[in-house]
């Protein structure tokens, strides 16, 4: 793909944007855990899944811990 890219490089980087068919879901994946990432996980990706396939959990490595102060 990088040569492909080379010899033809994109001229409008918008313009290749991806609408998943029907049934196809995208979702973002916490790369240490491949669970759903949280906005908390730095290292991530995007992958697409059928409909209802896709990790339900969130990423726990990165949760959000809410600590109280007494």
């Amino acid at each position: 793909m990088m040569k492909a890219y080379e010899l033809h490089p994109a001229s409008d980087v918008a313009s290749m944007s991806f609408a998943p068919p029907p049934g196809i879901e995208i979702v973002t994946i916490d790369a240490d855990t491949l669970m759903l990432a949280t906005p908390f996980c730095t290292n991530t990706f995007e992958e697409a899944f059928i409909a209802g396939t896709a990790p339900t959990a969130y990423c726990p490595l990165h949760a959000l811990k809410i600590t109280k102060d007494f």
